[in-house]
């Protein structure tokens, strides 16, 4: 899963004595971690109904690369989770690696 989102969180890192498939690895589970708590995020946040139509289609569409995109497609509130989940990783991250 290459990503803007992963693409920013890898500026942060220093990668250079990684093979790309270790990159790649890396980056995979850190969006996964942002997903899911952006997932968790959003659910929590949600009414009742937004929730189970959003766990329908989390569920239906599990398997995509492009779940994030999909997601944020149809639920404009899902992108603006995600792009607060992902800023506030980054920001974890520049505190601990600084």
């Amino acid at each position: 899963m290459t990503t803007e989102i992963q693409k920013n969180i890898a500026d942060l890192f220093h990668f250079s004595e990684m093979s790309e498939d270790e990159k790649m690895v890396f980056l995979a589970d850190l969006g996964g971690l942002i997903l899911e708590s952006s997932v968790l995020r959003f659910i929590t946040e949600s009414d009742e109904s937004t929730g189970e139509h959003f766990a329908h289609m989390l569920e239906a569409y599990a398997d995509k690369d492009d779940l994030h995109l999909i997601l944020s497609d149809a639920f404009p509130m899902f992108k603006v989770i995600l792009e607060e989940e992902t800023e506030a990783f980054r920001e974890d991250a520049l505190k601990v690696l600084s």
